[in-house]
């Protein structure tokens, strides 16, 4: 049984990250141009997102930042946020 909300978090979102790679591979074998498209987190977000990383005062922050936005699929993220949540959810306990 799922023993804390971090846990549960984690499941939901490396299981999301999952199910939208699978839909991504979908629309790729439905595609007639067979074009693999990524979804990233500055498409899904307003242009608040793009400017977001100049507010930042440290430069490798920026780089960070603006790599999570604009350069890192989104299943990625979710899968890796998900599996940090679950490691973080296996070590606190009730």
């Amino acid at each position: 049984m799922i023993t804390n909300k971090f846990t549960l978090f984690g499941l939901i979102s490396a299981v999301s990250g999952l199910l939208l790679l699978g839909y991504q591979g979908l629309c790729y074998f439905m595609d007639m141009n067979n074009q693999w498209s990524e979804i990233y987190l500055g498409q899904l977000g307003n242009y608040y997102l793009y400017e977001f990383s100049d507010h930042i005062p440290f430069e490798i922050m920026q780089n960070g930042c603006e790599f999570l936005i604009n350069d890192l699929p989104f299943y990625q993220l979710l899968v890796a946020l998900g599996l940090i949540l679950i490691l973080i959810g296996a070590f606190i306990k009730k």
